[in-house]
């Protein structure tokens, strides 16, 4: 029981700190539901209801969807948690993702406080400092998935560790090989930044291990899980290395208060942004300089160093006080260190790697208070993580970061209409995706992406440029018609008033005018949908059958 409960009070602070997400109704915790934040909430939700990986995404782009593999070349964060997402239904979906996500990273943090030599509270503190990670719950309310993921790393990286250990049994070391290179796998196939964050520091540890057990033998016992892991998905790092190359370079800015964190916010606090901007919260320092009282401290050390140098590169090329440049990037040779950085990671993402391993230098310092007396170890544990929660607490519960799932008129219509493909208009970024999440059971018309896309039937043609509030042409016949295979053209002007959108389908010369080629509409939901039903089409007029 020694040994289990830090592990139990870990996954009891994990349920209370995620208890909002759970039980929040129908409400979900983000920012804003548009643009890659609704296209992220879709296609986790396309994982979790797929019952194999999909090839297409074929809920776009009727009849030629894109292939999954060109959009998102990595589905494997959304793999691992759709078998939970498939235990409830959405919008409380999301909120199970985002607890599996923040479980997952203080499991791993946990795991390699323990790697190192920790135990008792200092595994609780690990974990809970991971949890507690600001820059985690930033990037969570943004819905960037593949960055909330550094426990993969942290995990794979402990794992690493425990094989090196010849005081485990064989058995237990091959476990931990297979743990560590599936593991490793994972991390690499989610975000392989943090695997390079956190590679040099787990190296050192890696080298103080062998060091002090003066048996070299455990450099092949090391080598099993790395080399498994990259035979695993070599293939995948190659294929996302080369995307990342091709990656343009933002035009330099100095400050660049959008790819960097500005000194000031490497300390934060306060809890009055609601997470809208990003930042390290107090709670992550406080621990740290404890670590030198453990008898490890040259691990503390390395963690230290590795720490420093993320936390400046976290701050870009141009570091800056409070909004105002501390030096000018222009005149500084070393500025090529940072700007290939920004081909593989936003500089932020180095400050959640950072604060990772912040989390194991607290869980050193409350080890050696542990050491020296255990009750203090529980009190400063105690304390210091109720602090942390009280700020992150007041930051999740602001009322700006929950928005009501309300489910759009179009899928409301499309779930008790007749089976047949849908356009519904006009585009946008936000309700076309949670119309599919709410009614997945078709196909759209409308694009998955904002560019252009290569269509060749006249009516498809004319249906993407109508809803893309463009200038359309309607140079089609009934056989284009037929051979498209669209049932429905919806029209929702309500979204015509969202922001952003077209504007000629939205006037009432552009509702008159497909009316002139389509018939008139059927109005539902008072008016506030417009339906044509294709297949109760007879002909079309003279300007739309003749070219």
């Amino acid at each position: 029981m020694r040994t289990v409960w830090p592990w139990l009070v870990l996954a009891w602070l994990v349920a209370w700190c995620c208890w909002p997400l759970l039980n929040s109704g129908e409400h979900i915790f983000i920012g804003r539901i548009s643009t890659d934040a609704a296209v992220t909430l879709w296609f986790y939700d396309l994982i979790a209801r797929s019952d194999v990986l999909p090839y297409g995404l074929s809920d776009f782009d009727w009849p030629s969807p894109w292939l999954r593999g060109r959009e998102f070349p990595s589905a494997v964060d959304a793999s691992m948690v759709a078998p939970l997402g498939r235990l409830v239904d959405w919008p409380r979906r999301w909120g199970v993702v985002q607890t599996a996500v923040l479980g997952g990273n203080a499991l791993g943090a946990a795991l390699l406080a323990r790697a190192v030599g920790c135990r008792g509270a200092a595994i609780v503190v690990a974990g809970g400092l991971a949890l507690l990670n600001r820059q985690l719950w930033f990037d969570l309310v943004a819905a960037r998935m593949n960055a909330v993921w550094p426990g993969l790393a942290a995990a794979a990286l402990g794992a690493w560790l425990l094989t090196l250990n010849r005081q485990l049994p064989t058995a237990q070391r091959l476990a931990m090989v297979g743990a560590a290179s599936w593991l490793g796998a994972l991390a690499g196939a989610v975000y392989p930044p943090y695997l390079a964050m956190l590679a040099p520091a787990g190296l050192s540890l890696g080298l103080g291990v062998l060091v002090r057990q003066r048996r070299w033998s455990g450099l092949l016992w090391g080598a099993l899980p790395v080399a498994a892991a990259l035979i695993w998905i070599g293939g995948d790092l190659s294929e996302m290395a080369a995307l990342r190359s091709n990656r343009q370079l933002t035009d330099l800015q100095c400050p660049d208060s959008v790819h960097a964190l500005d000194a000031a916010w490497l300390v934060r606090f306060d809890a009055i942004d609601g997470l809208s901007l990003p930042g390290l919260s107090v709670v992550s320092w406080v621990l740290a300089p404890l670590a030198l009282l453990h008898p490890r401290r040259g691990a503390a050390v390395v963690i230290a160093g590795m720490v420093a140098v993320l936390m400046a590169l976290s701050m870009g090329p141009c570091p800056s006080l409070d909004g105002v440049a501390l030096s000018q990037w222009q005149t500084l040779d070393w500025v090529a260190l940072w700007r290939p950085l920004e081909r593989l990671t936003d500089y932020g993402r180095l400050a959640s790697g950072a604060v990772l391993l912040l989390a194991v230098l607290g869980a050193l310092g409350v080890d050696a208070l542990r050491r020296l007396w255990s009750p203090l170890s529980l009190l400063v544990a105690g304390a210091c993580l109720t602090w942390g929660a009280g700020l992150l607490m007041a930051e999740i519960r602001q009322p700006d970061k929950w928005h009501a799932f309300d489910v759009p008129l179009t899928a409301q219509f499309l779930e008790t209409a007749e089976p047949g493909a849908a356009a519904e208009l006009p585009f946008d970024r936000s309700q076309q995706f949670l119309s599919v999440i709410a009614h997945p059971d078709r196909p759209r018309v409308n694009p998955l992406k904002a560019g252009p896309r290569l269509q060749t039937n006249p009516f498809l043609l004319w249906l993407i440029q109508l809803g893309r509030g463009k200038p359309a042409v309607a140079d089609f016949d009934l056989y284009d018609l037929d051979s498209a295979r669209v049932r429905w053209v919806l029209l929702e002007p309500g979204r015509c008033r969202q922001g952003g959108a077209p504007s000629l389908v939205c006037s009432e010369a552009g509702i008159s005018a497909v009316s002139e080629l389509l018939g008139v509409p059927q109005r539902v939901a008072d008016g506030r949908l417009l339906v044509w039903d294709l297949e109760a089409l007879e002909g079309l007029p003279p300007s739309a059958d003749e070219p």
